[in-house]
């Protein structure tokens, strides 16, 4: 019965929950642990989806010190999107049509204005 219900090779918690939903027996979460264990195609991913390292985030002292920023269209308008990290704080300005020249000068003017206003506040 196990090699029966073992046929897609689901993992140990699917085969388990598979398992108890057609039958029960003494000892059947031992037995499925046993071969489980013993079949090379389940075990061949189990140590390729290992977990990450969770990464230490920069501990900051003021806003505004690290900035995220990014370009987005909606509604057939172009913005610029600038979180602070340390408060979370969201500022989005619409941009100029940005296709027609190429340049970037708008969103750098912006960003010059947001970050000195920042800077004199500190």
């Amino acid at each position: 019965m196990l090699k029966y219900i073992h046929i897609g090779h689901m993992g140990i918690e699917k085969f388990k929950r598979r398992a108890r939903e057609a039958v029960f027996w003494p000892c059947m979460n031992e037995n499925i642990d046993n071969l489980i264990s013993g079949c090379g195609t389940c075990q061949s991913p189990r140590f390729s989806n290992q977990k990450e390292p969770l990464y230490l985030s920069l501990i900051l002292k003021y806003p505004w010190e690290i900035v995220d920023t990014d370009l987005f269209h909606w509604d057939n308008n172009d913005y610029l999107l600038v979180v602070d990290y340390f408060s979370r704080y969201i500022e989005i300005s619409k941009l100029p049509n940005t296709q027609q020249n190429g340049s970037y000068s708008h969103q750098i003017q912006i960003c010059e204005t947001w970050y000195s206003c920042q800077s004199e506040e500190r």
